[in-house]
């Protein structure tokens, strides 16, 4: 099987299952307030559009195409709207300020790459992880300065993401 087709395939599979979610009564991405309730498939048809915010900075699941946010859950999201019938109104955002606004209410809800941690999924309502990440400090060969997690201590690092 083509890797084309099998992404179609997994596209289709993965909106079905987020449609099931929306059939359930609340719609998350990766995260929808608990405090203000998730919001109902009522609520989404009668706003007639859906707010979502990303980082869109994380090949393959959310990036930017000029002025355009793409990437797989950009579709989720296109496949979702349409299925509704609503408008999907998707905002690129830095991350450090992502969930403050979610909480504000800036926005319905977070469709970007978010780790799941235990602060995490006691304030927000999250779907399940598609992917496994893992975070890796890598040192110069020959380094003896790092062998142990305290002697990262003041040491300045940088993301590869």
């Amino acid at each position: 099987m083509k890797s084309g087709r099998r992404f179609g395939i997994l596209r289709k599979v993965c909106a079905v299952a987020v449609a099931s979610v929306l059939a359930a009564g609340c719609l998350t991405a990766c995260g929808s307030s608990k405090n203000a309730g998730p919001l109902t498939l009522d609520q989404i048809k009668e706003n007639g559009k859906l707010t979502v915010a990303t980082e869109a900075a994380y090949e393959p699941f959310e990036y930017m195409d000029g002025d355009k946010i793409i990437g797989y859950n950009a579709d989720l999201f296109a496949k979702i709207c349409d299925d509704l019938g609503v408008e999907l109104d998707y905002i690129d955002l830095p991350f450090q300020g992502i969930l403050a606004g979610l909480e504000a209410k800036k926005y319905d809800v977070v469709g970007a790459t978010l780790g799941v941690t235990a602060e995490r999924a006691g304030k927000y309502t999250m779907t399940y992880p598609i992917q496994n990440g893992t975070t890796v400090f890598v040192k110069r060969k020959g380094d003896d300065s790092i062998k142990s997690i305290e002697d990262m201590s003041g040491k300045r690092m940088f993301s590869a993401v």
